[in-house]
């Protein structure tokens, strides 16, 4: 399977990838697994991980910014499945850089699509397999986030959503929903709440 991602500049590029079956080892980290029907020309499938994290490493490290600041670090993986017989853009765009969704005063979330590809034989791994997750947020951090794929029919892209959340540890779980052709970001850390946070669009080509 091959997948090429778009960084932070949100430049277009081609996810290129088969269709792939969920496995056991796959689906016992699915948190949802939702199909869209409201495209004339097919479905979308989208499916959202189960959270990894609690540290940045298996040394317990935490994350923390410039001001010393200790946030907890969760970690996800969101895939993309195009079953029109159209090729399919797919506009991620987090236009904001803090979320204060949470209930606690002073409390909000950040979040960082990184470079790294989802190798789904990998999901055993500490994190998914994401790795020098420090670096990544401290190079990416107070940038909106920002990605385009171009899925052709029976392509899938997968990739992850690193999580911040300051003043807010708890139970994590998070989900990309798709409402017309419209995408949110749900985000709940409990007992902190959560909300619903814009986050993009999906549309098919003539």
């Amino acid at each position: 399977m091959k997948i090429f991602l778009t960084g932070l500049t949100g430049i277009l590029l081609f996810a290129q990838a088969t269709g792939q079956s969920i496995d056991a080892t796959m689906a016992r980290y699915i948190y949802t697994d939702s199909t869209y029907t409201s495209f004339p020309e097919g479905e979308i499938t989208i499916l959202n991980s189960l959270p990894k994290g609690g540290s940045l490493a298996p040394d317990g490290s935490q994350y923390r910014d410039s001001q010393g600041r200790q946030f907890a670090f969760a970690n996800f993986w969101t895939q993309v499945q195009n079953h029109t017989p159209k090729i399919m853009e797919l506009h991620i765009d987090f236009q904001k850089t803090t979320f204060p969704i949470f209930k606690t005063p002073g409390s909000f979330l950040q979040l960082l699509i990184p470079y790294d590809l989802v190798n789904l034989d990998q999901l055993d791994l500490f994190n998914y397999g994401l790795e020098d997750i420090q670096n990544k947020f401290d190079q990416n951090n107070h940038q909106p986030v920002r990605q385009q794929y171009r899925l052709f029919p029976g392509e899938i892209v997968t990739f992850f959503v690193a999580t911040l959340s300051y003043n807010a540890a708890g139970t994590p779980r998070a989900q990309m929903i798709l409402k017309g052709n419209s995408l949110f970001y749900e985000v709940n850390f409990a007992p902190h709440g959560g909300g619903l946070i814009p986050c993009g669009s999906i549309f098919t080509l003539e």
